[in-house]
């Protein structure tokens, strides 16, 4: 045990002493035992002054502080309560596909040696309300860390390997998932992009139809405009190697004023000449 001078306790007002402290190859371990609340000014103090000489300091208040609801799943607590609350190894639960984080409250029934302990404390009702998962046990019963010196209730370590198991597997599963999805869009990607090539060959296949389909204006009509020579046609409109059948007149011939370089139809020079159309063919 450590032996603390009356002026520590006095310059930290407290009316109490160091409950129980343990010197151990890893850090001092020290409990205190808290009956009334504490001034924040004060609770600093000594939680400073406590970091000093152990590793580990672990509060324990009155059963008589106490004040779960009438559903025992809430708890209300006081400010002091409220900072010097702690998160252990066992404020750890899953729900649903999420590890639920909480922190830790400890009261001692002297009369009953019972431990009451509040697990997952986690705030409902600011600033005083708190969900909690609570446990009792008898004082003999509950097991002490040797290196932390933390309080664990009967069970609760075997629950602490489940957990940690679950929570695995968890991952594992979201990262399946991920790499699953991952993949997904990978291929949906890749996908895209080859429906868009396809898009821009179809473009460029179609561009190059209309560019080998030579295109002239019609013939204007002979009451608007003097009909030009024939000279003056077949000066603007030779003859061209690539030989069409005529959709008018129905000839072979390379001698056309418009080619469809994808069906090999034309319409030639003679029924331009001639002002003839597709209508005076079916005539």
């Amino acid at each position: 045990m450590l032996d603390l001078s009356e002026s520590f306790l006095i310059a930290y007002a407290l009316q109490s002493i160091l409950d129980c402290f343990v010197d151990t190859p890893s850090g001092g371990i020290a409990y205190w035992v808290i009956e009334r609340g504490i001034k924040r000014e004060d609770r600093l103090a000594l939680e400073e002054s406590l970091k000093e000489i152990s590793a580990h300091a672990h509060w324990i208040f009155v059963a008589t502080m106490r004040k779960p609801q009438d559903d025992l799943k809430e708890i209300s607590l006081t400010t002091t309560e409220r900072g010097l609350m702690s998160q252990t190894v066992f404020d750890s639960e899953i729900e649903g596909t999420e590890l639920v984080r909480g922190k830790s409250l400890h009261y001692i029934d002297p009369g009953t040696a019972i431990l009451h302990t509040h697990r997952l404390l986690i705030s409902v009702h600011e600033p005083q309300i708190f969900s909690s998962k609570p446990i009792s046990s008898s004082l003999s019963d509950v097991l002490i860390a040797r290196k932390t010196g933390e309080f664990a209730h009967p069970g609760e370590r075997e629950h602490l390997l489940k957990v940690k198991a679950g929570w695995e597997q968890l991952k594992a599963k979201k990262r399946m998932a991920a790499e699953k999805e991952a993949e997904r869009q990978k291929i949906a990607q890749q996908a895209e992009a080859e429906r868009l090539a396809r898009l821009a060959d179809q473009r460029a296949e179609l561009q190059a139809n209309l560019d080998a389909m030579v295109v002239m204006p019609r013939s204007v009509s002979k009451s608007s405009f003097r009909q030009p020579r024939s000279s003056q046609i077949l000066a603007a409109y030779q003859p061209s190697e690539k030989i069409g059948t005529c959709l008018i007149c129905g000839q072979v011939t390379s001698d056309w004023y418009m080619f469809d370089g994808s069906t090999g139809n034309c319409k030639c020079n003679d029924c331009l000449k001639s002002d003839r159309t597709a209508s005076d063919k079916a005539r």
